[in-house]
């Protein structure tokens, strides 16, 4: 758009003749170039705001506010002549594609869609139930049925003594036998054959056989057997455990009966029922006589650790000074220490704890250690 020129000035007056006079030059004096930039200015710019409204979304056009004019004055009018030369431009149409091949499974058929006029109308596709409702053609029937087969026996006169012939390879199967001429001379011999083709033949029927069952026969010998190895193995291992532990075993008031009768008549020897190592002693205290003056009163637990009874042992109290020097000592037999209920009785049961009370004489105050031990009344 063209600058609007300023509004001509008047004249300064009339002739007194009347006259009109016409200036050609504008009248400059009272222009102000600054306003008359200021408003070129902001023609261009409402101009540029109109030039964006009129573009496209899709166009970016730089923004005219962001360049910095040089020329405040250029003329836009070759704008606004593209502008009104430009055709409108139409919305863009997006041409259908054809639908995919699926069968439908809708019972009822759609309404045809509306296509647009420019664009030909696309076949549709057959749907299952038109493709299952058209008739299948019917498969042609067989009124003669085939005919059966029956078998064939061929008989052919040849002599029993001639050879066999060799068996044709593969790639001589498709070549004709040719029969190997006779010799001359031969005469064949007539044979009896029987009528193969009997009717009586074909009414053949097989006989169930009958088989003879019986029931199996027990291994009486291999059980036998297998039983007197089981019976000599186990004897073997019971000899085995009575010979490591025979002491043990004798000794005891169960078997002790049996080796006395078996012992004489093997040659074995039966071992002693004492075994000293067995009898133990706890809570030994020796303290002062309290009726009698210058004697002790010796207190004692015995236990036989032993899994049978054996007899009391000797009973041996001794002392000794601080050097380890023997002062005194004395034995005891088992009617001296045994009282009680345990008088009179031979041997100790085992496992059980017996109590035991000695008066002894005091051997004086040289006796500061002392000490019980057991002895084999054998």
């Amino acid at each position: 758009m063209a600058a609007v020129p300023p509004p001509a000035a008047k004249p300064r007056g009339k002739a007194d003749d009347g006259t009109l006079w016409i200036h050609d030059d504008l009248d400059l004096d009272s222009l102000d170039l600054d306003e008359e930039l200021a408003k070129l200015e902001a023609q261009e710019q409402q101009l540029s705001r109109q030039f964006l409204e009129l573009d496209l979304p899709t166009r970016q056009t730089p923004r005219f506010d962001d360049q910095d004019d040089d020329e405040p004055g250029e003329d836009e009018r070759w704008a606004e002549a593209l502008l009104r030369d430009d055709p409108p431009v139409s919305k863009l149409e997006l041409e259908p594609i054809g639908e995919p091949k699926v069968p439908s499974t809708d019972f009822g058929q759609p309404p045809p869609a509306k296509t647009p006029e420019s664009v030909p109308p696309i076949p549709r596709t057959p749907r299952l139930r038109d493709v299952l409702a058209t008739p299948k053609p019917a498969a042609p029937s067989r009124e003669e049925p085939e005919p059966e087969l029956e078998p064939t026996f061929s008989l052919s006169a040849e002599r029993d003594d001639e050879p066999e012939p060799t068996p044709l390879l593969d790639h001589d199967h498709d070549e004709p036998e040719v029969p190997a001429p006779a010799p001359k001379g031969a005469k064949a011999r007539p044979r009896s054959e029987p009528n193969l083709r009997g009717e009586a033949l074909f009414e053949l029927e097989e006989e169930p056989l009958q088989l003879d069952w019986r029931p199996p026969r027990k291994p009486w010998g291999r059980w036998i057997a297998w039983s007197l190895l089981n019976l000599l193995a186990a004897a073997a291992l019971a000899g085995q455990y009575v010979i490591y532990h025979y002491a043990e075993l004798a000794r005891q008031d169960q078997y002790r009966p049996w080796f006395e009768q078996i012992c004489p008549t093997i040659g074995c020897t039966l071992p002693s029922k004492v075994d000293i190592e067995q009898i133990k002693s706890s809570n030994l205290v020796v303290r002062s006589h309290p009726e009698f003056s210058g004697a002790l009163v010796v207190d004692a637990i015995l236990y036989n650790r032993a899994s049978f009874s054996q007899p009391f042992p000797l009973l041996e109290m001794r002392f000794a000074d601080m050097n380890g020097q023997l002062i005194a000592s004395r034995r005891f037999k088992p009617s001296e220490y045994l009282a009680g209920e345990l008088a009179g009785q031979a041997e100790m049961p085992p496992q059980t704890p017996i109590h035991i009370a000695l008066d002894i004489l005091d051997p004086g105050p040289r006796a500061v250690n002392y000490s019980l031990n057991f002895h084999s009344p054998e």
